[in-house]
């Protein structure tokens, strides 16, 4: 959980982060914090210095900290309905540990929920690097 911080002072950007660190895609978390996917959507696109709407941000970071408190405590009733895999996981992907609060993607376009029509080896060393900070080299000298 953050410090707290006053509704009319969030980060917008920060509060996407946070959701998609958690694995909830747009849809489901609109649901858990009581907005409109279109509202959640918004808010989360405003940029720094722009005004938003504050009872959208109350209610996101009002999700945002039971969620996360709910998921450090393991109760993971919340995350993502039963069957269905994280935002960016194929069907039937899923992580090794049910209800694991960071779910990490198996590599390779066929565990991509939206797979790439072209996929090449360079794609597939940045795939498997991931979340490394620096890409692979594609200078293979062998």
């Amino acid at each position: 959980m953050t410090d707290a911080v006053p509704d009319s002072q969030r980060s917008p950007k920060g509060d996407h982060n946070r959701r998609i660190a958690m694995g909830f895609d747009i849809d489901r978390f609109a649901e858990l914090a009581g907005v409109s996917r279109e509202a959640l959507h918004e808010y989360e696109v405003t940029g720094p210095d722009h005004p938003f709407d504050v009872e959208i941000a109350h209610r996101v970071g009002a999700a945002l900290d039971r969620l996360e408190a709910s998921m450090r405590r393991g109760d993971v009733a919340e995350r993502q309905p039963s069957g269905e895999s994280a935002a960016a996981f194929a069907a039937g992907i899923t992580t090794a540990a049910a209800g694991d609060p960071n779910p990490v993607r198996p590599a390779g376009a066929d565990a991509m929920r939206d797979s790439p029509e072209d996929w090449d080896e360079a794609d597939q060393a940045a795939d498997e690097s991931f979340p490394a900070s620096d890409p692979p080299a594609n200078n293979r000298f062998d």
